[in-house]
């Protein structure tokens, strides 16, 4: 009975790896055609209004100073966050500076969201995770993103590894090693865009709840701590970005 039991999963995780698969090609082939077709219109920085983070990208590659203008007349911007810009000027050092470089990168997090975005799911069953990623695969919304020569694509890739890494933090199993991960990918994805700025603190609260009046497993000064873990290190990155802007 237990290997007919084993085969029964062995073949289902094998039919749901196959569906994956083939989700992951059709978004695959569908991110192909609108970078194709949006850099026909478009070309060389995708779809686009404005002109911000390339700019940027290059004068931290060659000067290694985040700010507008051209050397030796760089003016340092505090408006938006610069992770996505360090991640480019990192691509064009690499692959050199062609702003399709930060669309096949855009792309490639788009990507690399659908995989995660399943797993998200599948921690409530394999069909769940295959339907959210199905529906995320769906979304226009992210495949232009990822053709715009902006941060929303690595914005929304930080976000979900951040879901990923924060369910474990918020289950009776939380580590040290968990929780400092979760803060450190929430930092990231705000050194990427603000809009997470002032999620740490709800965060903070809600896990010192879930962890002192649910589950009940550890002590006070070890739930104190961990909280102290979640809200440390994404604040230090945003405190460090907010008192740099001061400076500037």
């Amino acid at each position: 009975m237990s290997f007919l039991v084993r085969s029964y999963h062995s073949v289902i995780r094998i039919r749901e790896t196959r569906l994956l698969l083939v989700l992951l090609a059709v978004a695959l082939v569908v991110q192909v055609v609108y970078f194709v077709r949006i850099q026909s219109i478009y070309p060389p920085s995708g779809l686009t209004t404005e002109q911000y983070y390339s700019p940027l990208a290059l004068n931290l590659l060659h000067h290694g100073v985040y700010g507008t203008g051209e050397y030796p007349d760089i003016e340092e911007t505090t408006k938006r966050p610069p992770f996505y810009s360090i991640v480019l000027a990192g691509a064009y050092g690499v692959f050199g500076e062609d702003e399709r470089v930060g669309l096949l990168m855009n792309n490639l997090f788009l990507w690399l969201t659908i995989i995660v975005v399943y797993l998200i799911g599948r921690k409530l069953g394999p069909m769940v995770g295959l339907i959210a990623a199905l529906l995320f695969v769906l979304d226009p919304v992210g495949v232009i993103n990822a053709n715009k020569n902006q941060a929303g694509a690595l914005y929304g890739l930080l976000i979900a590894l951040f879901l990923l890494a924060t369910i474990k933090s918020f289950s009776p199993s939380v580590t040290l090693r968990s929780t400092l991960t979760s803060s450190l990918i929430l930092g990231l994805a705000t050194f990427t865009r603000a809009s997470s700025l002032y999620l740490g603190f709800p965060l903070a609260l809600a896990f010192f709840a879930v962890h002192r009046w649910l589950f009940r497993r550890l002590s006070l000064s070890r739930i104190l701590l961990l909280t102290l873990a979640l809200f440390s290190i994404q604040a230090l990155i945003v405190g460090g970005w907010m008192i740099r802007n001061n400076a500037v």
